[in-house]
């Protein structure tokens, strides 16, 4: 028997037409022939049935990239080590000793990639009876085929990775691992298979229009051979076969009507394998490319430094459109700003005249302004803030005399559904979503992905016209290189193969990373591709261009839903708790300072101080939450000093909407006399609600009356404070309350027995044990709302590493009752527990309001 090995990075290259990418995408390595073999058949190599994964390198957090991916047959799933880089490994077991000739590894789809690897056969004692060094592709995506130098038998197989891509990313592993047994010797390579598909691609000549035709050919034997490719209407090209997959190129003479295009492998003169598929004629497409860097504002780098670079990009971009001006329509460069953060420091740092250059550009369309301030955590915003997302768009509308229409959103998964309301108020129409395309995403890019819709808002009136593009906004960084003719080729075989029923196709090109600089080859790409390629042409364009040109041709066909479109990410503002609720806070103190400004004292409204503290709420709320190592590294320098920055934000805006709130009084005719205080309304209806005076505030006495010298219900608390139950204040409107000295008015109904508290509207009791809520009872409903057989609310769960089956949970409860009634009622449950240093809950029930 005789293997003949392929050697390495084998490529063939015929004509101008023809091109073998074995050496692009695949390796295949084999064992020299000893010395005066001879050749008995071809060696078939079957895979062979599934083995158990014994070991391995622990998983990357999140459970989306397990290991047991690598075995699952699908290539879409993957596995990644938790940045083990050379340390990654995996150890398989075959459950009986089996005879291993081969090995098949098809890296991620990700910049994280490997170069080399080794396995070790060691058989059912345990002993070690062979090792093989593996050369891999080292591309994204990349299939590796390995022979070994002999067959061995083997019970369990240890595969490690001894060398990184050239990123050196140490989040390795793989998308699909196969090994391979011999199956049978042949007198004749048969079972080879072949897969043509025609790409829906039409390429010039002088005369005529060719269509490319890709073929993949499966090659399953140990030995090469020397085979012939024959297409119809193309010359036969000459390749030599070896063990493993070998993809080609091939154009043929593109056709008005259906025919029937025929490929063969002829092997020694005779058909080895056949495929007969149909070729019909292909309607010309358009690929539109939003050339845009991604908005980190933090993360790859410190933030300061993160704004630099993205002013200059701007600037880089707007040179790119002037120089490339002249050139044919399609290959013109445009830049996409993604997010206006970047435009805002633009103006603010450049000179009238700078300023004024940029206004042009973007009335020229040289660049493209996309309204959302940020890549911003929408489920974290207040409704205002949702708002404030858009308003420094419809300024610089104003500035630059060119409505803003689109939108894009960058690495969030997920929105929530009043972001449509708060863009169809400021005019945005359109929305290019890019999320993350691995890491989180839940079923985002699987179920949303070239599926454009118009998402309808909760009025049912406003809509906005959503698209994600092909793996969002990072193909450019899976690529890891220039556009390519072979990724275009792949893209349009893939939209065809998904079903995809458009011709205008939507693409992101964020550069190479986040935070990255404007792609400066791209014109020159598009310019030569729309030279020689009839179809798909290529397209620069801005985000509301593209989408424009989308909904003038497909607007009565683009299906609608309604509904919120959950987001994932939010959860991570869990990590700085009292940051994320301070941010809250001050977006609520901020609406209610603008509307005591607005009632009190318009004439005297501050703008700006007010678009500064919404400024700093955004940048907190925005999606980047630290460096890119500060799970990994949380105590370095670099973690620390972007942490401080980003703290700031939150930090600054709460000091900015107290003083902002406080300003709103300075005006004010009627003040109150110092034993008496004015309850404001700043909600446009009805309410009645607890408010809360400080002992300082309130230490006239405990009783309180109306401005009709009727008692109202309130109560001196364990902390000094005085509750007061302001109700039926009116909308936009204030009522004024007295304090005085005596017992406070307490015929209201909230009262602690035991465990349990109660209002009269609501019950709430907490297990003894744990301190969580165990029974929640409301007046009209007859049954306890704690399902009695799952964990109590208000429960207290710690996740360690990335196993949610059997998190940590708090210690016994100390309960203790903090108020008694009658206004407040509340229940303190004091705990040790994981990773913090004191757990204290309060649950609190006040008479006459039906919350808890």
């Amino acid at each position: 028997m005789q293997w003949t090995p392929i050697r390495q990075n084998t490529r063939v290259l015929i004509a101008a037409a023809w091109i073998c990418m074995a050496g692009v995408n695949h390796t295949t390595r084999g064992a020299e022939p000893p010395a005066g073999a001879a050749t008995s058949g071809f060696t078939h190599l079957a895979p062979l049935a599934e083995a158990k994964i014994v070991d391995a390198s622990v998983d990357y957090p999140g459970g989306a990239f397990r290991v047991g991916n690598i075995i699952d047959g699908d290539t879409r799933s993957e596995y990644s080590s938790n940045c083990a880089g050379v340390d990654t490994f995996i150890e398989f077991d075959f459950r009986a000793p089996v005879s291993v000739a081969a090995f098949r590894h098809v890296d991620r789809n990700d910049p994280a990639t490997i170069s080399s690897s080794n396995l070790v056969l060691i058989d059912e004692r345990g002993q070690v009876i062979a090792s093989s060094a593996v050369t891999h592709v080292n591309k994204p995506g990349g299939v590796t085929d390995h022979l070994l130098a002999l067959p061995a038998t083997a019970r369990r197989v240890r595969w490690s990775v001894t060398g990184l891509g050239r990123l050196g990313f140490g989040t390795v592993g793989g998308a699909e691992i196969v090994f391979f047994r011999v199956s049978s010797i042949d007198p004749t390579p048969a079972l080879i298979r072949l897969d043509v598909r025609p790409v829906p691609a039409l390429e010039k000549t002088a005369t005529s229009l060719l269509r490319p035709v890709h073929l993949t050919i499966d090659y399953p034997y140990a030995e090469s051979s020397d085979a012939v490719i024959k297409v119809t209407g193309a010359d036969p090209v000459p390749l030599r076969l070896g063990f493993g997959t070998c993809d080609l190129h091939v154009s043929v003479p593109a056709v008005s009507e259906e025919t029937t295009l025929k490929a063969t492998i002829e092997i020694a003169g005779k058909t080895a394998a056949q495929q007969d598929v149909p070729l019909k004629p292909l309607n010309r497409s358009v690929i539109y490319i939003l050339p845009h860097s991604h908005v980190d504002i933090g993360y790859t780098e410190i933030q300061t430094d993160v704004e630099r670079k993205q002013v200059s990009n701007i600037a880089r971009g707007i040179e790119l459109a002037k120089a490339t001006a002249g050139n044919p329509e399609g290959s013109r460069y445009k830049w996409n700003t993604e997010v206006l953060w970047a435009v805002e420091s633009y103006m603010r740092q450049s000179s009238p005249e700078k300023q004024q250059e940029f206004v042009e550009a973007v009335r020229k369309g040289w660049v493209g302004l996309d309204a959302l301030y940020g890549n911003e955590l929408t489920g974290l915003c207040r409704p205002e803030e949702l708002l404030r997302l858009f308003s420094y768009a419809t300024r610089l509308a104003d500035q630059c005399g060119v409505p803003i229409e689109s939108a894009m959103i960058s690495d969030v998964p997920g929105y929530t559904w009043g972001t449509v309301s708060a863009m169809a108020q400021a005019g945005v129409k359109y929305w290019s979503i890019g999320p993350n395309y691995v890491d989180r995403i839940g079923y985002t890019l699987a179920e949303w992905e070239n599926k454009p819709f118009y998402w309808v808002g909760p009025s049912g009136r406003d809509k906005v016209l959503c698209w994600i593009p092909y793996q969002g906004y990072a193909i450019s960084h899976i690529l890891r290189s220039d556009l390519t003719p072979e990724f275009l080729f792949g893209l349009m075989l893939h939209l065809e193969r998904t079903g995809y029923p458009y011709d205008l196709i939507h693409l992101r090109w964020s550069g190479h990373g986040d935070n990255a600089l404007p792609d400066e080859k791209l014109p020159e790409f598009v310019k030569s591709w729309n030279v020689r390629y009839e179809s798909p042409r290529l397209m620069i364009a801005t985000t509301a261009e593209t989408f424009r040109a989308f909904e003038q041709r497909y607007g009565d066909k683009i299906p609608s839903f309604k509904g919120d479109w959950t987001p994932y990410w939010e959860d991570g503002a869990g990590s700085s708790a009292r940051e994320s609720a301070i941010n809250r806070a001050s977006a609520e103190r901020l609406v209610q300072a603008e509307t005591l400004w607005a009632m009190l004292s318009p004439e005297r409204f501050t703008a700006a101080a007010f678009q500064d503290a919404w400024r700093n709420v955004l940048l907190y709320s925005e999606h980047t939450w630290g460096a890119h190592n500060s799970i990994t590294e949380p105590d370095v320098q670099f973690v620390k000093d972007q942490w401080k920055i980003k703290q700031a934000f939150a930090l600054e805006a709460d000091a900015q909407s107290r003083k902002l709130l406080e300003r709103a009084f300075e005006a004010l005719p009627d003040k109150p006399v110092s034993a008496a205080v004015d309850v404001y309304n700043t909600t446009c209806w009805l309410r009645t609600d607890l408010v809360m005076l400080t002992a300082n505030q309130s230490e006239v006495g405990d009783s309180v009356i109306d401005a009709d010298g009727k008692p109202v219900p309130s109560q001196r608390l364990s902390t000094g404070e005085l509750a007061i139950l302001a109700k039926d204040v009116p909308p936009f409107a204030a009522r004024r309350y007295t304090l005085l000295s005596g017992e406070s008015a307490g015929d209201e109904a909230a009262n602690v027995k035991d465990l349990t508290i109660t209002n009269g509207l609501l019950t709430v009791g907490l297990d003894d044990k744990t301190g969580a809520i165990s029974e929640l009872r409301a007046k009209g409903i007859d049954a306890n709302l704690v399902k009695a057989d799952s964990t109590g609310l208000n429960d207290y769960l710690f996740m360690v590493g990335s196993d949610a089956a059997n998190p940590l949970r708090s210690g016994p409860a100390k309960i203790t009752v903090k108020e008694a009634g009658p206004l407040i009622a509340s229940l303190v449950a004091e705990s040790e527990a994981p990773g913090c240093n004191r757990l204290l809950r309060e649950i609190r029930l006040i008479a006459g309001l039906d919350r808890v």
